[in-house]
């Protein structure tokens, strides 16, 4: 495929992520959340990113996706940089798109107790 060409399973993908995104941002909003930084780089060398992080309690969200459960190169790439928060001190969530799907905010809720505890 040409360099200018948009791949579509891509832009399938970049879709599908934005709607979770939208979804914990809006979820996030209307239960009175706590303020978060999306994208947030948390090693000083990688370039690895979490989906959402709360520095000032070293609390690191991730959205897993579909491609998750299907491809082991993605799985194991994430298992490899969730260790590597927690050996920096971070407590690592993880949601699934299921659970985003499902609108389920009980897991915010007490993801919001739990930070409002550490702060």
């Amino acid at each position: 495929m040409p360099k200018d060409t948009i791949d579509p399973k891509k832009q399938i993908k970049k879709a599908e992520r934005r709607k979770n995104e939208v979804w914990f941002e809006t979820r996030w909003k209307q239960i009175g959340g706590q303020p978060y930084e999306a994208q947030y780089r948390y090693h000083p060398t990688r370039k690895w990113r979490a989906d959402y992080a709360f520095p000032s309690v070293k609390i690191l969200l991730e959205v897993d996706g579909g491609g998750h459960k299907m491809y082991w190169k993605v799985y194991r790439n994430d298992v490899e940089k969730m260790n590597a928060a927690l050996f920096m001190g971070w407590q690592v969530f993880r949601v699934t798109t299921d659970m985003v799907r499902a609108d389920d905010v009980y897991f915010l809720e007490k993801l919001k107790l739990y930070i409002q505890d550490k702060c």
